[in-house]
């Protein structure tokens, strides 16, 4: 090889790097408009956290018909997938949910 075709080599070396260097970049780079402020996190966080939370459940004890009731609202069993206490105020049937 000539320096002149070396030259042209290392020219085109230099632009395909350009072009990665950009490529990977725009993978990964952040995009801070799409960040949410910190007070509009906190408000949809108490607002799930308040919705998971409530005491009625929604739906019927299998024994007697009655609305069951989170009965330990803020404890999730450590099981895959996480459970839930419920309890029914009329037979006093226990059971969990998902």
């Amino acid at each position: 090889m000539n320096n002149d075709e070396i030259i042209e080599t290392l020219r085109l070396l230099n632009n395909r790097l350009l072009q990665i260097e950009e490529y990977v970049k725009k993978q990964t780079e952040i995009p801070k408009n799409n960040l949410k402020s910190l007070e509009q996190h906190n408000k949809e966080s108490l607002s799930n956290f308040t919705a998971i939370n409530h005491l009625n459940s929604g739906f019927a004890c299998p024994k007697c018909g009655e609305e069951m009731y989170y009965s330990n609202p803020g404890v999730a069993l450590a099981s895959y997938p996480p459970k839930r206490n419920v309890h029914c105020n009329n037979c006093k049937h226990m059971d969990y949910v998902y």
